[in-house]
């Protein structure tokens, strides 16, 4: 059995503002069931597909933090960043996470406070 070791599916892109401690993937469907006359599942179709991505490390300060409504570039996929967390602790370096969603062929618009 090959194990892999560290992070295997670094996002890259436009997120320069923290280095990448952790990422994690998920991959999730829509679907539509069809049903006969008694209730049971006759069909079930998945219909379209979204890729969540939340991607956590550390802080640089250096760079500008993208923040929640914005839109981002992630490995080739344009995403829209739906959340944006920062941990601060009197005892550890300040963390950030962000968590970034593409949806099918979708194009994502950034939020816009006007």
């Amino acid at each position: 059995m090959a194990r892999q070791f560290g992070i295997i599916s670094a996002p890259s892109g436009t997120i320069t503002s923290m280095v990448v401690n952790g990422v994690t993937k998920s991959n999730t469907v829509e679907t539509a069931q069809a049903r006969d006359e008694s209730g049971k599942v006759i069909d079930f179709q998945a219909y379209s597909k979204t890729i969540t991505l939340t991607i956590r490390g550390l802080l640089d300060a250096s760079a500008p933090a993208v923040d929640a409504g914005s839109v981002v570039v992630i490995s080739g996929s344009t995403c829209l960043i739906t959340s944006a967390e920062l941990t601060e602790s009197n005892t550890a370096f300040v963390e950030y996470s962000i968590t970034a969603t593409t949806s099918d062929d979708c194009v994502p618009v950034a939020y816009d406070a006007d």
